[in-house]
């Protein structure tokens, strides 16, 4: 599709950012453009047209003079604006009053060049710039996109193989009633892949209540769990309904199992096997309508041999058992989770934090993240506070994870700690990036330089997690 009074100066192709010139400009910047491969480049002399043409096309960039006719530049601005304000606008203008300039920057251009240029090099800075924003909020777009379209067990965050596989046993689990075993490391997110399993499962409309198993003191958690009477121990001035009953109806999850006594892993195994509690200091039993998750960090077969936990009790609550892998494994989630997380803190806060740059991002997956998703969270919302614009750039991430390339964040590390395989892979993504940076991220050319084919290129930065922009 075209619109009146475009000119085409560099046909559109794959992987070229489509500009937009708006006015007049000079055979050397238009000879500049035609010789760069990462722009499709129009022209477009009438600002009216211009307007006409934000309303049709779509531009990654434009660039526009401020004293055009018959509409100025202004307007031209706040049509593109209006149409897409993720695409950066660049003023072009003769006017050095300090008005100008602020009135141009407050109605949202990306940035502004003065006229004469006296060389390209300070219009060409401002377009890479463009480029580079325009790139990382395509690719936030993208991933973003790919999160909300995910609508079958969407707190299951991830597009690993390994995330595949847990998000099927997790849909299996939550069509069953039996309990459920989630195993894994602290911070991998067992918690919320214990409410996914409720929210798909028909007790959805009953309610999910969580108990920390480890949080609680030990002469405490029977009353917790199952409720007490009035003066049953000291402090007991009024009867209380336990978590099990405050479940009815819904699902109990049982955070870190392994932390329970002994005392109430009797109880608990007896309420499994009868469905039927009493609350302290009441001798009569009560019943119970609730579907039963645990969790847990711990090696429980290990606790048992020791024993810590119950073996019966085992057997009970590990009739449908998922095991969580550890982020380190899994190094194709960590877009899509800081992406998840970058959303919610901008949600919660109202901070308008929108994209992860290309190079922050590259810092993000090429860590071990002991502490998993949770580690991940906590320095995604460090770098959210620090963040000054609507991107969160290298210079926001914690210092400690600034490893530069081929180094973690711990330092060198050879062959032999890493192993060959992750090492291998750890360069392998250092070498796309590197590549793909030098060539303003045109992934042809990229492949080109790697002497690989270009669809081995574009699978190999799917594996690794590198996103950009794909039209």
């Amino acid at each position: 599709m075209s619109a009146p009074g475009i000119s085409t100066v560099v046909p559109a192709s794959e992987g070229r950012l489509r500009v937009l010139l708006v006015g007049s400009y000079s055979r050397d910047l238009l000879e500049y453009m035609a010789a760069q491969q990462e722009f499709a480049v129009d022209t477009i002399l009438d600002g009216l047209e211009a307007i006409a043409a934000a309303a049709q096309l779509r531009f990654d960039i434009v660039v526009t003079g401020l004293r055009i006719d018959p509409a100025d530049g202004m307007e031209v601005l706040r049509a593109f604006r209006a149409v897409d304000p993720d695409a950066p606008v660049i003023m072009s203008t003769h006017d050095t009053r300090p008005r100008t300039v602020v009135e141009v920057m407050q109605a949202g251009a990306f940035d502004y060049v003065l006229e004469p240029y006296g060389g390209l090099e300070t219009f060409c800075e401002v377009l890479r710039r463009a480029a580079a924003r325009r790139r990382t909020l395509l690719a936030a777009r993208q991933l973003s996109r790919q999160l909300h379209d995910q609508r079958d067990l969407p707190l299951i965050v991830g597009r690993s193989k390994a995330t595949q596989k847990l998000r099927q046993a997790a849909r299996r689990a939550a069509a069953a009633e039996s309990p459920v075993l989630i195993t894994g490391e602290s911070g991998t997110g067992k918690g919320l892949l214990a409410r996914a399993i409720h929210e798909a499962g028909p007790r959805s409309r009953g309610p999910f209540v969580t108990v920390n198993c480890g949080a609680i003191p030990e002469q405490l958690i029977e009353s917790e769990l199952f409720g007490h009477v009035r003066g049953a121990f000291t402090g007991a001035v009024a009867d209380r309904r336990g978590r099990v009953q405050q479940a009815g109806g819904g699902t109990i999850f049982l955070d870190e199992i392994a932390e329970l006594s002994p005392n109430a892993q009797v109880k608990l195994l007896r309420f499994i096997e009868e469905q039927t509690f009493e609350r302290v200091g009441e001798s009569s039993a009560r019943k119970a309508d609730v579907r039963i998750i645990c969790a847990t960090n711990r090696n429980l077969p290990g606790r048992i041999a020791g024993g810590l936990f119950r073996e019966d009790l085992f057997y009970r609550i590990n009739v449908l058992s998922l095991h969580v892998s550890p982020l380190r494994q899994r190094p194709d989630d960590i877009p899509f989770l800081a992406q998840h997380f970058l959303e919610q803190m901008a949600a919660d806060s109202g901070k308008d934090v929108r994209a992860i740059s290309a190079e922050a991002m590259d810092i993000l997956a090429a860590q071990d993240w002991p502490g998993n998703a949770r580690e991940l969270r906590n320095s995604l919302e460090r770098a959210f506070v620090f963040s000054s614009g609507d991107t969160i750039l290298r210079k926001d991430i914690p210092e400690g994870l600034s490893a530069g390339p081929g180094q973690d964040a711990r330092g060198c590390r050879d062959v032999s700690e890493l192993g060959l395989r992750k090492h291998l892979r750890r360069e392998e993504r250092r070498l796309i990036v590197q590549a793909l940076e030098s060539n303003d991220w045109v992934r042809s050319r990229a492949a080109r330089d790697l002497r690989i084919p270009r669809s081995t290129l574009i699978r190999r930065m799917n594996v690794l997690g590198i996103t950009t922009y794909r039209p």
